[in-house]
Order: C-alpha cells, then sequence, then structure tokens
C-alpha cells in the first residue's frame, strides 16, 4: 500500500500515521513548494484568516495543525508582547522545522517544542507574542475549556480523521462569543438537485477542473523533481473528499453548535475561508 493509499484508506490509526508520514516526508521542502506553487499567495491567503479572528494585542490564540508555522507567526504579531499563540502538529518533524524557522527569525521572546503546555513566565518586552510549540492531537486538544481568545487552522482540517470531531475540540477551547478561522481548498460539488444546477454549479466545475489540473500540471510534478510524488499526489483525493462549503457550516453550527458559522471564498473561489462564532 502506497502512503497515498494508507493516508486515504487505512483505517483507525493507520490512516493517521499514513497521514503522518505524508508530512514528515514534506516537512523540508514544504515553505519553498508553497511559494513557488502559489506565487507566494499563500501568505496574503494567511494574513486574511488572522484579520478574520478578530484577535488583538494581549490575547491567547491557538494554531492548531500548524504545520511550519506560518499562521503562528502572524497571530504572535497580532496579539504583540503581551500576548501568547499555542501552536500544535502532530508532526514532530513539522514542529521541528517551526522551531528553527522562529529561532532564525528571532522575533519571539521565547520558543520551546513540548509535549504538553506549561507556563514559563516571561515579560512584555518586545513587540511579538511568545509561541509555544506542542506536539499534540487535534481531535484531542491538551487545553482547559474556553482558554483562547482565537482559533487558527490551516490547511489541516481536510487532514484529520474526524472532522466533527476536530471542530467540537476547537469549540470547546474557544472562548465564548470569540472567532475561529479555517482555511483549506475550496472543493464545490457538481451534483446535487436540479434546483441547484445551472451557474452554480457550472462554476463549481470550473472551479475543480482548474484546480485539478495545477495538481497534474504543476504541483506534482515540482513534487516529484523533489522525490515527493507520493505525498502531493494525496492532495488532489484529499480535496476531493473534503466538504464543500454549505455542508461545513451545517457541520459546524449542528454538531461542534456554534452559534455563526460563515463560508468565505477567496482566490476567486479556489480557497475557503470557514468563519466560526462561539
Amino acid at each position: 500500500m502506497t502512503i497515498t493509499e494508507e493516508a486515504l484508506q487505512g483505517k483507525g490509526e493507520g490512516k493517521s500515521k499514513g497521514r503522518e508520514k505524508i508530512f514528515t516526508n514534506i516537512s523540508p521542502v514544504y515553505d519553498v513548494l508553497n511559494d513557488a506553487l502559489s506565487l507566494g499567495l499563500h501568505r496574503l491567503w494567511k494574513r486574511r484568516v488572522v484579520s478574520l479572528t478578530e484577535c488583538k494585542r494581549g490575547d491567547k490564540a491557538l494554531d492548531v495543525c500548524c504545520g511550519s508555522g506560518d499562521l503562528a507567526f502572524l497571530l504572535a504579531k497580532k496579539v504583540g508582547a503581551s500576548g501568547e499563540v499555542s501552536a500544535l502538529d502532530f508532526s514532530a518533524n513539522m514542529l521541528s522545522y517551526a522551531l528553527q524557522r522562529s529561532v532564525a527569525k528571532s522575533l519571539f521572546q521565547y520558543t520551546y517544542f513540548d509535549e504538553k503546555p506549561r507556563d514559563d513566565g516571561g515579560g512584555d518586552e518586545g513587540g511579538s507574542g511568545t509561541i509555544r510549540w506542542i506536539h499534540g492531537d487535534a481531535l484531542d486538544l491538551p487545553f482547559e475549556d474556553c482558554s483562547f481568545d482565537c482559533v487558527t487552522i490551516g490547511y489541516g482540517l481536510r487532514n484529520v480523521e474526524d472532522r466533527a470531531k476536530c471542530l467540537r475540540e476547537v469549540h470547546r477551547v474557544l472562548k465564548p462569543n470569540k472567532r475561529a478561522v479555517i482555511l483549506d481548498f475550496n472543493s464545490p460539488k457538481e451534483e446535487g438537485p436540479p434546483a441547484a444546477r445551472g451557474n452554480t454549479r457550472r462554476r463549481a466545475g470550473i472551479i475543480n477542473r482548474f484546480r485539478n489540473f495545477c495538481l497534474d500540471a504543476f504541483v506534482v510534478p515540482a513534487a516529484t523533481l523533489c522525490g515527493l510524488r507520493e505525498e502531493y499526489a494525496y492532495l488532489k483525493p484529499s480535496i476531493a473528499d473534503y466538504p464543500d462549503g454549505s455542508t461545513l457550516v451545517t457541520l459546524s453550527m449542528e454538531d461542534a453548535r456554534f452559534t455563526q458559522a460563515e463560508f468565505q471564498e477567496i482566490a476567486g473561489g479556489l480557497m475557503g475561508a470557514l468563519v466560526l462564532r462561539k
């Protein structure tokens, strides 16, 4: 069974391990490929996500499935020296790379990589917040209820085994009336009842075909040059399996019990931000 097959078709711990293996393998070239294949635009999309969180100076922020740390770095600047960011990921390799990036940037008071959050103290000097790098599970967040003023997930909800449970965990750790924002590929569905046909359905088809063309013509070939064809071949079927915006809104409100949920398209509909309020 290939890595992609294991990540998509495996059961229980096998599926989770398959996905963890993918992100372990791609961590050395993750940022380089993201910049090259999106022409750097992913950084603009992530800045928009942070602005949608409504987080401010002094806030406590959480980035789930933090990867190489892009959103965590942006959140740290947003919350300032009096704030704090917790950045959690299941891939130890990704976290190690994120920690290296934070040290190289020299932007933060201190950082550490740990299994569980801890309080080391720290002052309010400087202009950016503390980042805590945490090895953990998005389906079992190691935080108390109502701990954070905002939560972000960038390209992570698509990869967890139980999306509803992940959303419930985000709801649990978020403070009342605060926001969570989730960025990922937009996966509009072309099928549906006759009432759903017409321009909306045609537009969904255009978005999906264009995205798949880009994946087949540029993303996978570029990854192949880095010896990561199988790892990036996982993208296309994982996006096809990801719910569309309306389904994500319903899941967030009916299952995770958010009071508000809105899906905003980004980049002409290729990406989408799920904006939630507890």
